[in-house]
Parts: structure tokens; sequence; C-alpha cells
């Protein structure tokens, strides 16, 4: 990560913390305990490993803050099309309301917005591409899956990870011959194209209910029947 990528708090807090081992201190808070008396001179070493953990406490701070989180939204509107050239100005990715919310779901896991430009988080702004028979590879009870988690969230407009932990486990139960980890390969597949990352249930709220569903609605157009 280039040094220009830091958030301006964040560098200021580093450079302090040779006197005062805090960190995620408001620049305000900085300047109220500033105290000329105690300057002294003495010899530091830096610990630039510890950027990025700095970085990400004050990012968390600016996703919090209405006004500061809007300036975070509008720089993925203007980066996201550079970076994936398959998106489009009208796409529903690129809405204000859906980026506010992929930024405040992953606010813990990244040090830097500039993260959910690779291709690691290209699954929040690309809907992915597989084939028939990389699904029939999972399971064959793939449209009954795909049509229980689409009535669930029909459901539940209100998604936590921890009620869609238990209720997938519930769709899981009212499978046949798929077990629950063939069904969380299957709407991992069809919600990222991934083999690993974040809990499913994790992708479907920072998703939202309405893209997990138009991406489920994706996989039940692709198979050959899904009466």
């Amino acid at each position: 990560m280039s040094v220009q990528t830091y958030i301006l708090q964040t560098v200021v807090t580093f450079l302090c913390l040779t006197s005062a081992n805090r960190t995620g201190r408001t620049l305000q808070e900085l300047v109220e305990e500033f105290n000329p008396s105690k300057i002294t001179t003495h010899s530091a070493l830096l610990d630039l490993d510890k950027l990025p953990e700095f970085n990400r406490i004050h990012l968390q701070r600016r996703v919090d803050q209405p006004h500061l989180c809007s300036s975070l939204v509008s720089h993925l509107q203007t980066q996201l099309p550079l970076q994936f050239s398959e998106l489009s100005q009208d796409q529903d990715v690129l809405q204000p309301a859906y980026i506010t919310r992929v930024l405040h779901h992953r606010k813990g896991h990244i040090s830097s917005v500039k993260e959910l430009l690779s291709p690691q988080y290209s699954y929040l702004w690309i809907r992915p591409s597989y084939s028939v028979q990389q699904v029939a590879a999972v399971t064959s009870e793939a449209p009954l899956i795909a049509s229980l988690v689409v009535r669930l969230l029909e459901n539940n407009q209100e998604l936590t990870v921890e009620r869609l932990s238990s209720e997938l486990k519930s769709v899981s139960k009212q499978c046949e011959s798929t077990q629950h980890r063939e069904v969380m390969k299957l709407l991992r597949l069809a919600l990222s194209g991934l083999q690993q990352g974040p809990s499913v249930a994790e992708m479907m709220v920072c998703l939202g209910a309405s893209e997990t569903t138009h991406r489920l609605h994706r996989l039940l157009q692709l198979l050959p029947s899904h009466t």
C-alpha cells in the first residue's frame, strides 16, 4: 500500500505512537493532549507494520460518520467502473445505498477502501459466471435450494449473519441428498463464484436481500428445470 492511501489522522497517530502507545485517537484529541513541556528528544524506531491497523481504525470512524462516509461512497462510484469494465453506470451496485451497506459491513475487515477494488472483493460488484456442469458437480438439488433461500429472503428483509446462519441450516435439513457443506458450496458459487472467502451468511448480508435474490434467480434461470 502506498503512503498516499493513508488517512491523515492515521499518519498523525502513527507519529505520536513513539510518545504514547495509544491507537485510534482523533486529531482533536491529539491537539487537546499536546503539551510543549513534555517534548523530549530520543531515538525511536517506527513500526511501519502498524500503519494498516491504524488506518483500519480511522477508516471505521469515517464510515460511521455520514458526512465522511458519503465521500467514500462517491470515491467508490468513480473508481469501480474504472476497475471493473463490466460495470455500467446504471447498475444497482453503484447506488449509494448499496455501497454504503458494503462499507458498513466490511469496515472492520479492511484497512483501506482500495481493498474493495481488489479481486478478493470483486464478487460485491460483479455477478459471477458459472456453468450448469459446475452446479451439477455440487448437487442435483440446486433448484430446490435456490428456491428455498429466495423464499427465506422474501420473509426476512432485515438480514443478520446470526439469523441467516441458523435459517440456512434449516434449508439444508429440507434437502434429501445434499449435506449442509454442499448447500453452502452451491450458494457460495451462485453468489460469488469463489471457493473461499467470507461466510455465505456474511456475503448475503453484505449483498443485501435484493442483490442476493437476483443472483439466485440467475441460478434458477441457468438450470434446465426449476419446477
